[in-house]
């Protein structure tokens, strides 16, 4: 019974320990939990300021369908020396001609030298596709290279007659800027070049092929003109240094 009595006192004490962490039982305090101590927070990267958003840089409105197209070519392979031949507009020659009513001004002033003053030393190439090339020539030697599209020529004999074609205005363009220097390097200097290019895209009033797609914008210039001449190979082409 002792025994019993001293046991339930034990148990007693312990729970009594427990219960209010009394010194007198040696009860030890608990570490807290290890709760790590909160870091300062990093701060936060500046950020950067968003760069205003550019307007969006204006379309340019889409280039007209051009209204007119040449008909189907219709030349034999032809290489001739032109002793006569004559450019113009719709009123001197038949068929239009836009190079004759805007371009042949241009070129008369800056080579000083009327159509007829080609006459004799001009040469006119023609391939069955249409294709060829008119180069004038004046009295000095100065010359024009004017390349064709869609040729058609009218003629009995193949020497005289009259022919119709299609200047293509970007190919025309940079055959000037080896040409014009020739005559001086004047036509190098300024926007002299850039005026010329210019005057030829104002000019174009055509496609330069007969097939081209019906929404197609004119990129050609229209030329007929008569002429006269005799068959001669033509000569190589001059070594031309064109502007910088």
């Amino acid at each position: 019974m002792a025994s019993f009595v001293s046991h339930t006192a034990g148990a007693l004490a312990v729970v009594a320990c427990f219960a209010f962490a009394s010194a007198a039982c040696g009860a030890v305090a608990e570490s807290p939990d290890p709760v790590s101590e909160p870091s300062a927070a990093t701060p936060a990267a500046p950020v950067a300021p968003v760069a205003p958003v550019a307007p969006a840089a204006p379309v340019a409105p889409a280039a007209p369908a051009c209204a007119l197209r040449p008909a189907a070519p219709s030349a034999s392979a032809t290489s001739l020396r032109l002793s006569r031949i004559e450019l113009g507009d719709r009123d001197h020659v038949t068929g239009t001609s836009s190079f004759g009513a805007s371009l042949l001004p241009l070129f008369t002033a800056t080579y000083a030298s009327p159509s007829g003053a080609w006459s004799g030393a001009s040469f006119l190439q023609l391939e069955p596709d249409g294709s060829g090339l008119l180069s004038l020539v004046d009295e000095q030697g100065a010359t024009v290279r004017i390349p064709l599209r869609a040729a058609r020529v009218v003629s009995a004999d193949g020497l005289r007659g009259s022919l119709e074609a299609v200047i293509p205005a970007g190919a025309l363009a940079n055959a000037l800027r080896f040409d014009l220097p020739a005559l001086g390097r004047q036509f190098c200097a300024g926007d002299t070049i850039q005026a010329v290019a210019e005057r030829i895209r104002g000019a174009t009033d055509s496609v330069t092929s007969y097939d081209a797609a019906p929404e197609t914008a004119c990129d050609g210039i229209t030329l007929a003109l008569a002429f006269e001449g005799e068959t001669a190979a033509a000569p190589a082409a001059p070594k031309r240094t064109a502007c910088d």
